[in-house]
């Protein structure tokens, strides 16, 4: 019914990734001075799989939701596996679809709506038919772990 695309890879600069590297550099040389080494590790471990995980993401992802549910990329979610949603707006612009699911490990999925009108679907549209569905959470907001994601570009 509804279908878009989601990019799913981050264009950084070769200045991105050096401001990255040097500060990662620089935390674990500190690390190893001030005797913490497991921070150390930790950074390293974590640019690393940062690195890996950036790499091996698609260029684009499919999202798309219809009558029976919700599909992004791969990986489908029936209505029943999924309590709610709500459409986050930054600044009077829709920014993610936040659907939160009934599942323990896996809480909350944030699907970028921002090409929306690219494809010429109404993110009113898509609401109305969602809540044939589904109820609509209410009060969420772009949180500053979000916002602080964005404006790091991770």
């Amino acid at each position: 019914m509804y279908e878009w695309i989601v990019p799913g890879r981050k264009n950084h600069s070769a200045g991105w990734y050096t401001v990255a590297g040097i500060i990662a550099l620089s935390l674990s040389i500190w690390g190893i001075f001030s005797g913490m080494y497991a921070l150390t590790v930790v950074v390293i471990i974590m640019s690393g799989v940062y690195v890996l995980m950036e790499n091996n993401a698609p260029d684009t992802t499919e999202a798309m939701i219809n009558q029976n549910g919700v599909k992004i990329g791969d990986v489908f979610y029936d209505y029943g596996q999924i309590s709610s949603f709500e459409i986050i707006f930054q600044q009077e612009v829709p920014r993610y679809l936040r659907m939160s699911l009934k599942k323990n490990n896996l809480k909350t999925i944030d699907i970028p709506v921002d090409m929306l009108g690219e494809f010429g679907i109404d993110i009113g549209d898509v609401r109305s038919f969602m809540l044939q569905y589904i109820p609509e959470g209410e009060g969420a907001e772009v949180t500053l772990v979000d916002r602080i994601i964005e404006r790091l570009g991770l």
